[in-house]
């Protein structure tokens, strides 16, 4: 990597950036194992707080989208707080909010049901 003035950064995203037949097998291998090498990447002392600090806003970042996705009137989740009452919200809303929230925002549902 030296010789070529490359870094390890720089390297892999050549191979998974390539368009070369003879880095399929690299490319397969870098993103069959992605989750192993960001485990020891956060495992790992030095590499530990930036690797939490991009995971975390990673995460924020799409939890982010999937309740805006939630908010489109599409999906039917509004409602009038005025004039709904706790009985509807506790019957229906309720359990079109979670069946929404598992087919359009999955990371946030898993994420809710991590926390209770």
């Amino acid at each position: 990597l030296q010789q070529n003035n490359l870094s390890a950064a720089g390297f892999v995203s050549a191979i998974l950036d390539s368009g070369y037949a003879v880095h399929t097998a690299s490319q397969d291998s870098l993103t069959t194992n992605a989750a192993q090498i960001c485990a020891q990447l956060y495992n790992n002392e030095d590499s530990h707080p930036s690797v939490f600090a991009w995971a975390a806003g990673t995460l924020h970042a799409e939890l982010c989208k999937e309740v805006a996705e939630l908010s489109v009137e599409q999906h039917s989740l509004h409602f009038k707080a005025t004039s709904t009452t706790v009985e509807q919200l506790e019957m229906t809303f309720m359990n079109q909010l979670a069946m929404m929230m598992q087919s359009v925002a999955p990371n946030l549902w898993n994420l809710i049901s991590g926390l209770l």
